[in-house]
């Protein structure tokens, strides 16, 4: 177990891509959240319920920020790309 998340915590500081960091970054903590909001719950029900809230909150700033990080690059990703190919034209 210990070497898995060593393994996984090397890949995860290999990764150049800052993006896809922080949205791994907002999946694991919410698939944590709902895991501990599951077990607080068997203890303090008001407690469990706080926390998926939490959880479920996260969940909508993933899901907003890939689908924001998607228009972006639909938008500005074509106007970069065209530029790059018309400096290389000129040069």
């Amino acid at each position: 177990m210990i070497a898995i998340i060593k393994q996984l915590l090397i890949t995860w500081n290999a990764e150049k891509n800052q993006r896809l960091k922080m949205q791994r970054a907002y999946f694991i903590l919410v698939i944590l959240l709902a895991v501990a909001s599951g077990l607080i719950t068997l203890v303090n029900v008001a407690i469990g319920r706080s926390l998926i809230m939490v959880g479920a909150l996260i969940a909508l700033v993933y899901i907003v920020n890939g689908l924001s990080w998607m228009i972006f690059d639909m938008i500005v990703g074509k106007k970069v790309d065209q530029l790059t190919k018309t400096t290389e034209k000129k040069r």
